[in-house]
């Protein structure tokens, strides 16, 4: 059997990210300590908050460096990958795996790749886009057509491509709505205000056309993290971990599956069977 990695994109960061192989792993420790950068990257990982540690500038390199963290000690337990691959920021961390970069250049790498994100958006109001069941081509002579900067940003599977640019010029191209997430609450109010479709929030406050969560976050099924713009409109991890641990007792004490659990079959037609 084969085995493969798939390392995550930006948006999976979370203050606390890596502490616990830092703390509980020297190799770990000696890794990002050795990482040498303009800005203390443990602080911004352990200590820091929501926004800071969403600061692309800040995000990429703690994201690179945390994968490279639990690739070491899966590789310390024997277990390697024969493929690799990653989500866009995570390809920076699959070829650090590979062997491509060692796993300091690669944080360095992206550190530097988020500064020039961050640069390259400098003033632009910008906005990106999933169409669904359109072409590469079509697509793209929508986006030339339109008035300002508008591309096709991520190629994610047949029948879904992601467009990104000013978001006026997403608008022309066609998208029936825009999702704000993580944006501040006065700059979301004023995208809204700008645009002529539907702005939908995600930690976006609530002045946009409409709100959306994910369904796991607003019913607390994870208690390990949860996102400051989150609200939990109901315990639904309690009672799903109680239901597993009975669920769990039920099988060890063998009383479930009980009779009532079960299907039945006439004997005579048992035996015809054999």
């Amino acid at each position: 059997m084969k085995l493969g990695f798939i390392y995550a994109g930006q948006g999976t960061q979370y203050v606390g990210m890596g502490q616990s192989f830092y703390e509980n792993d020297e190799d770990c420790k000696n890794l990002l300590d050795s990482v040498k950068l303009d800005f203390d990257l443990k602080d911004i990982m352990f200590n820091s908050d929501e926004k800071t540690i969403s600061t692309t500038r800040f995000t990429q390199p703690a994201m690179v460096a945390v994968a490279n963290m639990a690739t070491l000690l899966l590789k310390k337990k024997g277990i390697t990958p024969d493929y690799v691959c990653g989500l866009s920021l995570g390809e920076y961390s699959a070829l650090s795996a590979s062997g491509v970069f060692d796993p300091k250049t690669a944080i360095q790498v992206v550190r530097e790749r988020g500064l020039a994100m961050e640069k390259a958006a400098e003033g632009v109001e910008s906005a990106m886009m999933a169409i669904l069941g359109l072409e590469r081509e079509p697509l793209l002579d929508i986006c030339v057509g339109c008035d300002g900067y508008v591309s096709i940003a991520n190629y994610n599977c047949p029948g879904q491509l992601v467009i990104a640019g000013e978001k006026k010029a997403v608008e022309e191209a066609g998208a029936f709505a825009v999702v704000l997430e993580c944006v501040p609450e006065k700059l979301a109010r004023k995208v809204t205000e700008a645009i002529h479709i539907p702005t939908i929030g995600i930690g976006a406050g609530a002045g946009c056309d409409g709100q959306i969560l994910v369904y796991a976050d607003m019913l607390s099924m994870f208690s390990d993290f949860s996102p400051k713009f989150v609200r939990s409109f109901a315990n639904v991890g309690e009672i799903m971990s109680q239901a597993f641990k009975d669920y769990d007792a039920a099988v060890k004490d063998s009383s479930f599956p009980a009779q009532e659990h079960t299907f039945k079959i006439a004997d005579e037609v048992l035996d015809k069977l054999y």
